[in-house]
């Protein structure tokens, strides 16, 4: 791959794709989110109790831990898009890759420690 692959310029050829693709991610991650705080919901109130006192409570507590970093990595990625938004429409920002990566930064760890946290999560309820 070359480098050129990854730098790319917005401007008035590609900004309104750039655009829709700042709403489909917004769309994303508002399910993400949903589906994370679903997943903590089911963890918490359908699981064991979550503590330090044995193996299987501190892998349940860790679960929680985790899915709360991952929530809060998808909020970082709501709350930053629209002001990226209104920096493509205004022609403030031209570089796509710095946004590339601005955003997709909190997204791998959100997602990584959503996938941790479910993983935690069904070891911590497994019955003794």
């Amino acid at each position: 791959m070359t480098r050129e692959m990854y730098q790319f310029n917005i401007n008035d050829g590609n900004k309104e794709a750039v655009l829709e693709w700042l709403n489909d991610r917004n769309d994303f991650h508002k399910w993400f989110t949903s589906l994370i705080i679903g997943s903590f919901v089911v963890l918490s109130v359908f699981g064991n109790k979550p503590g330090f006192g044995s193996i299987g409570p501190a892998f349940l507590s860790l679960s929680l831990v985790l899915l709360l970093l991952s929530i809060l990595c998808n909020f970082v990625c709501v709350w930053s898009i629209p002001s990226w938004k209104f920096r493509v429409r205004t022609d403030i920002f031209t570089d796509g890759r710095r946004l590339r990566l601005e955003l997709g930064i909190p997204a791998w760890i959100g997602v990584i420690s959503f996938v941790s946290g479910l993983t935690f999560g069904f070891i911590g309820n497994i019955p003794s």
